[in-house]
């Protein structure tokens, strides 16, 4: 069967049409992935698949998409030796990519960590030394050593009910700043805000009303990108309310903002490290897990699926430093273990390295 995927539906018929080749199919709104099967086929080219066989067919120009902002020039980040990873055990660990020498370096409490852009220090979630003060967000050096709290962080209770915090913490490309997603209640309100590396100069870039969160700055740190969420589906006005779901770019000083995908399914943003390609989460399912790594990238911005698998949830794919690695983590469905994997740029399998992960934490690198 000749390659279909994110063809028109045009190019797609004469592609079976030289095939001879029969396949059950539903035409989508959507070029995102739907396993078919072949009911017939006689190739005039290419080889024969068994009656039955499941093949891929995406027709259709996909779910409208809008350009990148150009980049402008980039700061470049240090590829740090260790992946920095959240344990099962608990505490912030460090290990080489291929699994080895993996050491703690930070107690029970400490998570989400993240490399700043010269790889010499890491910033994380930790409890405040007064428990009543829920959690702060800290810096620490490379090793461990010199912790100190920059500002108050997530996630605040009243009781047994969440009520407001601060979560996945970002650095700028120039280590001056950092970004992160504000949540305001228990029912999905929030909104990206930017400070200073202190921890000064507190204040939002995005409206309450996007739902805006989870943000990647540009290489160039003049944009960052952002996935919405504007609560739940109303009783009206459905198709209108889908829409506005989707990735948008957004000027770091709080300027111009632009939707760049449309009809939701997206979470996770990483910006590429050459400013060239977005990759994210896709193929959300019902209860908001993505079963699928995705792209924007080229001239066009059009979306591809980098890798699919039903089976498994992918959590915020993020570009390691220098561009050359995806990482990822790897979720089995019920609250299954959790891994980390890395995958190259071109897609593909992801490669589990074998390394447990605390559920929805994410490594970086």
């Amino acid at each position: 069967m000749p390659g279909t995927v994110g063809l028109t539906l045009a190019v797609a018929k004469r592609e079976m049409r030289l095939a001879d080749c029969r396949v059950e199919v539903r035409r989508r709104a959507s070029s995102l992935l739907q396993v078919n099967r072949v009911l017939q086929q006689n190739p005039r080219r290419s080889r024969k698949l068994a009656v039955g066989t499941k093949v891929i067919l995406v027709v259709g120009n996909g779910p409208k998409t809008e350009t990148l902002p150009s980049v402008g020039d980039r700061l470049a980040r240090r590829l740090p030796p260790y992946i920095a990873y959240d344990a099962p055990t608990g505490g912030i660990w460090l290990m080489k990519p291929d699994g080895t020498d993996a050491h703690q370096i930070a107690p029970l409490g400490a998570a989400f960590p993240v490399w700043s852009p010269d790889a010499t220090e890491i910033l994380y979630t930790a409890p405040a030394a007064q428990n009543n003060d829920g959690n702060y967000a800290y810096i620490m050096n490379a090793d461990g050593s010199d912790p100190r709290p920059i500002m108050p962080a997530g996630a605040y209770y009243s009781g047994d009910l969440f009520v407001g915090g601060d979560f996945d913490f970002r650095w700028s490309p120039d280590g001056n700043r950092v970004v992160f997603t504000h949540s305001m209640g228990p029912f999905d309100e929030r909104e990206v805000e930017i400070a200073n590396a202190d921890g000064s100069d507190v204040h939002p870039v995005t409206p309450s009303a996007l739902g805006a969160g989870n943000a990647s700055y540009s290489p160039d740190g003049r944009w960052i990108v952002v996935d919405t969420d504007t609560g739940a589906m109303p009783t009206h006005g459905v198709a209108a309310w889908r829409r506005k779901q989707g990735l948008y770019v957004i000027r770091s000083d709080g300027g111009e903002i632009a939707q760049i995908t449309f009809g939701g399914g997206v979470e996770d943003p990483s910006w590429s490290p050459d400013g060239k390609r977005i990759v994210y989460g896709c193929l959300l399912d019902k209860y908001g897990q993505a079963h699928a790594i995705c792209e924007l990238s080229g001239r066009r911005s059009r979306q591809r699926i980098l890798y699919q698998n039903k089976n498994e949830e992918f959590l915020r794919p993020t570009w390691n430093a220098n561009g050359t690695k995806i990482l990822v983590t790897i979720e089995q469905p019920d609250f299954g273990p959790a891994q980390i994997a890395l995958m190259f740029p071109s897609g593909g399998e992801p490669i589990e390295i074998g390394v447990p992960l605390l559920p929805d934490t994410y490594p970086d690198w």
